[in-house]
């Protein structure tokens, strides 16, 4: 989930921004083409789903 993709950043970058900066940096990173993202809605809740993109082949 997204949660534990934040933190598994923050941990391993050890940079010391807020959640809200790191939610935000993902979605610039879909939106700049580097990550693939869907979003699913089901009622009232809403997920939002990341994907490293494939590297292209040579």
């Amino acid at each position: 989930d997204l949660g534990t993709l934040v933190s598994w950043a923050k941990a391993k970058t050890a940079l010391g921004h807020c959640r809200i900066w790191w939610y935000r940096r993902i979605v610039a990173l879909a939106l700049e083409g580097h990550i693939d993202a869907k979003v699913n809605r089901t009622g009232d809740k809403l997920s939002i789903r990341f994907r490293r993109k494939q590297e292209a082949a040579s």
